[in-house]
């Protein structure tokens, strides 16, 4: 029913599974949610340094490893997922 989808999408639900945690609009998504903790993070502790060791920030020490490999790549003419947009 019209209710029932409503209901659904006021919670966010997706009626287009795309598999992968790096697949299609949720790319964008997620990438801009751990770019956001990335700020908050910087705002608390005024570093970009998150360590991979940190247990109460792992993922996100991971994800900004993965930024500085992507840049990297970029800079040595390999492959990358990174985006102009995103460098700047």
């Amino acid at each position: 029913t019209k209710e029932r989808i409503q209901t659904l999408e006021s919670i966010g639900f997706e009626w287009e599974y795309r598999p992968g945690p790096n697949k299609g609009p949720n790319r964008s998504m997620k990438w801009n949610e751990r770019f956001n903790e990335l700020k908050y993070y910087k705002e608390n502790y005024g570093h970009t340094n998150v360590s991979t060791q940190d247990k109460n920030n792992k993922e996100l020490g991971l994800w900004v490893s993965r930024q500085r490999t992507e840049y990297k790549n970029i800079q040595t003419k390999k492959k990358s997922s990174m985006t102009d947009e995103r460098i700047e």
